[in-house]
């Protein structure tokens, strides 16, 4: 290939690359469909939970960690004092 041609290939290559970094917009439809749904109830107990179809869960209550050398204000959440729902 001689000098020329190449120059003019990188050189359309070049130019392409420039206008394929401009913006673009397209329109698409998308649907959307949820099979299984999950509801939770959270009182002073243990969280209540009820799926559809099945879904299956677990309801832990994580092992609150060793106290750390300085103390969490009074009333601050812990790890170990939330519920945890896994799906």
């Amino acid at each position: 290939m001689n000098k020329l041609a190449m120059a003019a290939l990188l050189l359309a290559s070049a130019c392409g690359g420039v206008q394929a970094g401009g913006s673009s917009s397209a329109t698409m439809e998308v649907t959307f469909v949820i099979r299984a749904a999950c509801t939770v109830q959270a009182d002073a107990g243990a969280p209540q939970v009820a799926c559809s179809q099945g879904t299956g869960y677990q309801v832990v209550r994580p092992q609150a960690a060793p106290a750390p050398a300085m103390q969490a204000p009074a009333g601050s959440a812990q790890s170990g004092e939330a519920w945890q729902i896994i799906f």
